[in-house]
């Protein structure tokens, strides 16, 4: 869907900020998906999700900020798991 960025609030928490591919973001649909995925990622919180700090679903490109979590990247989790014995 996109890159992926840490950055800094201006608080200066770490933040991971997700900015949309050009050719999505030219998507009508995908872009109307995307303002509801964003608009509902906002409402939820908790242990399991991170918490979504600022978002421009209009913007060129889209983006969405959460709180930074840290951990492995998805790569890493994968070669993990399937090493795993099981």
């Amino acid at each position: 869907m996109g890159q992926a960025y840490l950055g800094h609030s201006r608080g200066g928490r770490l933040v991971a900020v997700k900015v949309v591919r050009a050719e999505y973001a030219a998507d009508p649909e995908f872009c109307r998906r995307f303002a509801r995925e964003v608009a509902a990622a906002r409402r939820v919180g908790g242990f399991y999700a991170a918490h979504v700090v600022d978002a421009d679903t209009d913007a060129d490109p889209p983006w969405p900020a959460s709180a930074y979590v840290p951990g492995p990247s998805l790569e890493a989790a994968v070669r993990r798991a399937r090493a795993a014995p099981g």
